[in-house]
């Protein structure tokens, strides 16, 4: 078994609404609604990873990385995601993702997420 990739996921609320966004075509879990992030690379603290990702994804800036919240791993990819809350600044642009949507707690579990996005939801609603 390879190495774990540690990928953070963004938790971002807003008037008690949870930013996600739409994995587009091509990707692993096309289709599927996930919370924004991506990998820690090699030598990058977790802040300045989803200061990254968040600017590469979505066009906002990270101003506070909270709490872990979740920690799941990928069904039997090599991916172990952490939920992370997040605090940014800037309006989310669906730069990566098809769509971005700010989706109440309690209507999260009608959307196609991806598995380790589920299991984070389901975490929420316990």
């Amino acid at each position: 078994m390879s190495a774990t990739v540690r990928v953070l996921a963004a938790v971002i609320v807003r008037d008690e609404q949870y930013l996600l966004g739409l994995r587009p075509e091509g990707k692993r879990h096309a289709g599927q609604w996930e919370f924004p992030g991506g990998k820690v690379e090699a030598g990058e603290s977790d802040h300045d990873a989803l200061a990254r990702e968040l600017r590469e994804e979505l066009g906002v800036t990270l101003i506070a990385l909270g709490a872990e919240r979740f920690v799941q791993r990928d069904g039997d990819s090599v991916f172990e995601i952490t939920f992370v809350d997040a605090r940014i600044d800037g309006e989310p642009q669906s730069i990566e993702h098809a769509r971005v949507a700010w989706i109440a707690l309690n209507d999260l579990s009608s959307y196609s997420l991806a598995p380790s996005d589920y299991a984070f939801v389901q975490s929420l609603l316990r």
